[in-house]
């Protein structure tokens, strides 16, 4: 997808695209190790089969193609110790808004546009996704306005059925 000069992709449409190195598939992409500070993707976290998950650094990705990607080379792939998957939303009252199921990224600089996120542990009639642009990234939280889990509150209470 084409936005203002920028190529964006979900991180959802190239899970588990194969993986090539020297014209050989090491693997399937799992998923990206994001600093969320900088916005920046620091590293790829690949499936290997039986030689488990390993990590290859953003500086040796050529190019993310149309249903595959291609690795430099001269590419280095290291063993994964830890990979953290779910990162919480809360906003600046602490109030739990959801959490982040999606990225969206730029791909000629490998950084995060966007986080989606899926909105509170409700009932699925209040549950929705949402694409944030601003946000701080505090430890292992996203921090968003408090304004924006109020709007979340109301809106349940105006729907709810009483009994």
């Amino acid at each position: 997808m084409r936005c203002g000069g920028y190529t964006l992709f979900r991180l959802s449409a190239v899970r588990n695209a194969p993986v090539i190195c020297r014209n050989e598939r090491i693997g399937l992409l799992q998923g990206m190790s994001v600093n969320l500070q900088t916005k920046q993707i620091t590293d790829l976290i690949v499936g290997c089969g039986l030689r488990g998950k390993r990590r290859i650094l953003c500086r040796d990705v050529r190019s993310i193609a149309d249903g595959f990607i291609l690795l430099k080379d001269d590419a280095v792939h290291m063993a994964v110790q830890d990979c953290k998957e779910n990162l919480f939303v809360l906003d600046t009252s602490g109030l739990l808004i959801g959490h982040v199921v999606d990225y969206m990224i730029d791909e000629s600089v490998m950084t995060v546009q966007a986080l989606e996120i899926v909105t509170g542990y409700w009932p699925c009639r209040y549950t929705k996704r949402i694409w944030l642009f601003e946000y701080e990234y505090r430890g292992e939280e996203i921090i968003v306005p408090a304004s924006f889990g109020g709007e979340l509150i109301k809106l349940r209470e105006e729907d709810e059925i009483c009994v």
